[in-house]
C-alpha cells in the first residue's frame, strides 16, 4: 500500500532511490530466513538457551580405556536442529594446589599418557535432547599414583559454565615410602659415604621427590668448628685454635624416585678419626612427601639410622634382612644375618654372633650362635646400671639350652620364640670370609609394640664388637592392631 505522503509523482529522485534500497534489504532478509532451515536440516530451528558443562570423575582402570564423561545441559526447549548443538571442545592441564595434573597425549601406548587430548568441533547435545556429554578417553595402567585432574572447555556456544574439571581416580593402591637403616665402617682416612635406600611400595607414573635431612645421634657434628669448604670433615676451632674433625657431614636436600622405579639412594659423608671409640649413630629423616604419598606407617620407617662402626676394634661387617618389618603375633619371620670378616680372616675365626631384640626396658629375645659348637642358645643378663653402655659391661651373659640348628623344637621366652627347625647356618667354604645365619622367629602378645634389633660379635683373637642397633620390628596383635 502506498504511503499517502509518498506518492511516486511527488518524490524527488533522491527519495525514489532510498525507497528502492529499502525494498532490496527486505528481499535479502526474507531470502536468508527462507534458507536457514535447509542449512540446519529438515526440522525447524529452535531457540538454544545457555549451556552448562558439569565436572566429571572416573576410576582409571588397570588396562585398556575408560571414558571420562562430562555432562552437558541446557535450559529451555530441546535442541531440534538436524545436526544437534555443536561446540569447539579443548582439553588442557589443570593442577589446583596439592593435586597433580593429568597428562594428555595422542595415544595410550605412549608412556605417561593419562588421557587422549582433544581440540576441535564436536556435537555436545544431540538433536531432540536437552542434555548431552563431552567424552574423554582415559588410559588405564597399574601404576600406583594419586588422583589427577584435567580441564575441559567449550566455546562457540552460549554457555553459563564454559569450563569443568575432570578427576581421574587411581585404583592401583596408595603409594607408601620408607627408608632403610645402614651400617658403615669408619674410614681409616678422609671420608666415605654411608648409603641409605629410600623405597616406594610400587612404581609410580611420575617422579616422587621428598625432603631429607641428617640428625646427630651419638655421632658428633662439632658445630663449634669453622668449616671451609662447608662440606669438609675438618674444621677450625676458634676457641682452642686448632683443627679438629666431626663424625659426619650434615646434609639437607631432596631425593627423587624417578617414574617407573621404586628406589633411590641418599649419601651421607662419614669422616675418619683415630680414636678407639664405641659405635656411633646418626639419622636421616624424611619429610614432606607429595600429595597421595605417605609413609608406610606414622612415625615408622620415616627415619633411617646410620651406624658408624669403629675401625680400630673391628670384628667384621654385617647385613641383616629384613631391614625393618611389621609382624603379627604368632606369625613366623625369617631373619638372616650375614657376617663378613675383615681381610685376612675367615668366618671360622668368629667365636660368637649375638642377636638381641627388645625395647629399652625388656629383652624379648637374645639368641647367641657359638661357632666352635655350631649351636644356638638363649641368653640373658642383669639390667645394666644407668649411664653404663654395653662397652662398660665386663660380665658374660647367662646362656642356656644350646641346641643345633634344624632341631624340631623351639627356644622361647615370655615374649618370643626361636624356631630351630627354621634356623640354619651356611658358611662360605673353609677359606671364605662370610657366614649367614637364618633364624625363624615369632612373637607372643607380651611383645606387642616397637622392638629394636641389635647385633654383636666376638672372634678367636679376643676382639669383640659391642651391641649395635641395626634394625627394628613392629609387633602387632592378630588382625594388624597395634
Amino acid at each position: 500500500m502506498s504511503h499517502p505522503h509518498l506518492h511516486p509523482k511527488t518524490l524527488t529522485p533522491c527519495a525514489k532511490s532510498s525507497l528502492a534500497g529499502a525494498k532490496i534489504m527486505r528481499f535479502v532478509a526474507a531470502s536468508i530466513l527462507a534458507v536457514l532451515p535447509a542449512c540446519w536440516g529438515t526440522a525447524a530451528m529452535a531457540q538454544v538457551n545457555q549451556v552448562t558443562l558439569h565436572p566429571a570423575t572416573v576410576i582409571e582402570g588397570n588396562s585398556g580405556n575408560t571414558i571420562l564423561s562430562f555432562r552437558v545441559t541446557q535450559t529451555g526447549t530441546p535442541v531440534v536442529v538436524g545436526n544437534g548443538l555443536r561446540a569447539r571442545v579443548t582439553t588442557s592441564r589443570f593442577a589446583p594446589s596439592g593435586v597433580l595434573p593429568a597428562e594428555g597425549g595422542t595415544s595410550c601406548s605412549v608412556a605417561g599418557t593419562d588421557y587422549i587430548s582433544i581440540a576441535g568441533d564436536r556435537t555436545i547435545i544431540a538433536a531432540g535432547d536437552t542434555e548431552g556429554s563431552v567424552d574423554i578417553t582415559v588410559c588405564g595402567d597399574t601404576l600406583a599414583e594419586e588422583s589427577k585432574t584435567l580441564r575441559v572447555a567449550i566455546a562457540a556456544v552460549r554457555c553459563d559454565v564454559c569450563e569443568a574439571v575432570g578427576t581421574i581416580q587411581n585404583d592401583d593402591g596408595n603409594l607408601r615410602l620408607w627408608i632403610e637403616n645402614t651400617i658403615v665402617t669408619e674410614p681409616a682416612s678422609g671420608s666415605k659415604s654411608a648409603v641409605l635406600l629410600v623405597n616406594l611400595s610400587q612404581p609410580s607414573g611420575h617422579d616422587i621427590s621428598i625432603d631429607f635431612s641428617t640428625r646427630a645421634g651419638t655421632a658428633s657434628l662439632a658445630r663449634n668448628l669453622i668449616y671451609s669448604p662447608a662440606d669438609s670433615c675438618t674444621g677450625f676451632d676458634p676457641i682452642l685454635l686448632r683443627f679438629s674433625t666431626r663424625d659426619f657431614v650434615p646434609r639437607t636436600d631432596r631425593v627423587t624416585i624417578f617414574a617407573g622405579l621404586t628406589r633411590a639412594t641418599i649419601f651421607v659423608p662419614i669422616c675418619a678419626d683415630a680414636f678407639d671409640e664405641a659405635n656411633e649413630t646418626l639419622f636421616v629423616d624424611l619429610a614432606n612427601p607429595p600429595p597421595g604419598v605417605s609413609f608406610i606407617a606414622p612415625n615408622f620407617m620415616r627415619s633411617g639410622q646410620v651406624t658408624i662402626r669403629d675401625n680400630v676394634n673391628d670384628v667384621g661387617s654385617f647385613q641383616l634382612t629384613p631391614d625393618r618389618s611389621r609382624i603379627q603375633v604368632d606369625e613366623h619371620q625369617a631373619y638372616s644375618v650375614t657376617w663378613t670378616m675383615p681381610e685376612g680372616q675367615v668366618w671360622r675365626d668368629l667365636r660368637t654372633i649375638d642377636m638381641r631384640i627388645g625395647d629399652n626396658d625388656t629383652t624379648a629375645l637374645w639368641v647367641r650362635w657359638d661357632e666352635p659348637s655350631n649351636r644356638f642358645s638363649l641368653c640373658s643378663q642383669d639390667k645394666r646400671p644407668a649411664g653404663k653402655s654395653d662397652r662398660d659391661k665386663r660380665t658374660e651373659p647367662r646362656c642356656s639350652m644350646a641346641v643345633e640348628p634344624g632341631w624340631p623344637g623351639v627356644l622361647e621366652t615370655p615374649y618370643a620364640r626361636l624356631h630351630l627347625a627354621e634356623t640354619s647356618v651356611e658358611g662360605s667354604g673353609a677359606t671364605g670370609r662370610e657366614v649367614t645365619l637364618t633364624m625363624g622367629i615369632s612373637f607372643k602378645p607380651a611383645a606387642v609394640g616397637d622392638q629394636k634389633i641389635e647385633l654383636a660379635a666376638s672372634n678367636d683373637l679376643g676382639k669383640a664388637d659391642p651391641f649395635t642397633r641395626v634394625s627394628s620390628v613392629r609387633v602387632l596383635h592378630r588382625g594388624g592392631r597395634h
